[in-house]
């Protein structure tokens, strides 16, 4: 039995889109979003290719306990890669927070007053505005 049901693929696919225009001027396409069993690991980016060009796939854990704040720092961070990928067409390297990913953090923090942490360790509550909840 899963620990949460706060995170639905329904949920997922809200908040990418609100977080697409907000912080990535609409440019993202929409992605894959799945739901997976881990307790090692909170959330992941893969990418494939399709006839139609890559397509990126967002997994969430349902194996940890999620609030909104923890929810959106985990998107935000997914579509960071998302974007390094579709966008400028990077693997982002070995670990996959390269200097492009980096770059991306520091816009987000210099624009929006966000940090999104590389190695997601530690969540920071640093959200300006009130978070709203996705219905």
């Amino acid at each position: 039995m899963p620990k949460s049901t706060y995170i639905t693929k329904e949920k997922m696919a809200a908040l990418f889109d609100e977080c697409n225009h907000q912080y990535f001027g609409g440019v993202l396409k929409k992605c894959r979003y799945s739901l997976f069993k881990s307790e090692n690991q909170y959330a992941r980016y893969t990418n494939h290719l399709t006839q139609k060009g890559l397509e990126g796939h967002i997994w969430f854990s349902y194996s940890h306990e999620w609030d909104f704040n923890l929810f959106k720092s985990f998107m935000i961070h997914e579509m960071i890669h998302h974007y390094v990928r579709t966008i400028e067409n990077s693997n982002g390297g070995i670990f996959r927070h390269n200097w492009r990913f980096r770059r991306q953090c520091r816009r987000l923090k210099r624009e929006y007053g966000i940090i999104v942490p590389r190695y997601l360790k530690k969540i920071p509550q640093n959200f300006e505005e009130p978070l709203k909840e996705i219905v």
